[in-house]
C-alpha cells in the first residue's frame, strides 16, 4: 500500500468533486472525475475510480500505481455552479449503474 500522503491526497480528490488528474508509477497521467475510491476493500488491494474526461470511459488505479494525485479542474460543487456538479453526477450514474449517487 502506498504511503499515508497518496491516500489522504486520494481522499482529499474525492471529496474535491472536480477534475483531478492522476499520475501513476508507470508515467501516465489520467484526468477526469474521481467518483469512487476503496482504500479498505474486502478482497483485493485499496484502488480509486476514476471517468477519464478525454473518452469518457472508466478506469480502476491501485493505490499501490498512483504516484501523485492533482486537483485539475473546478470544484463542481462549489456553490456556485450547482448544476453543472448534478449533471456530472448524473452523468456518471448513467455510465455506471453501481454508481450509489444516483441520478434525481
Amino acid at each position: 500500500m502506498p504511503g499515508e500522503d497518496v491516500a489522504a491526497a486520494i481522499d482529499e480528490a474525492f471529496r474535491y468533486r472536480g477534475d483531478v488528474s492522476v499520475e501513476t508509477t508507470d508515467g501516465r497521467v489520467l484526468e477526469g472525475f474521481l467518483y469512487n475510491r476503496d482504500a479498505r476493500p474486502r478482497h483485493g488491494s485499496p484502488y480509486l475510480e476514476l471517468l477519464v474526461r478525454a473518452d469518457g470511459s472508466e478506469v480502476r488505479v491501485p493505490y499501490a500505481q498512483v504516484a501523485a494525485v492533482h486537483l485539475s479542474g473546478k470544484d463542481m460543487a462549489d456553490g456556485r455552479i450547482y448544476a453543472a456538479w448534478k449533471r456530472n453526477r448524473d452523468v456518471v450514474a448513467i455510465l455506471n449503474p453501481r454508481f450509489k449517487g444516483g441520478a434525481s
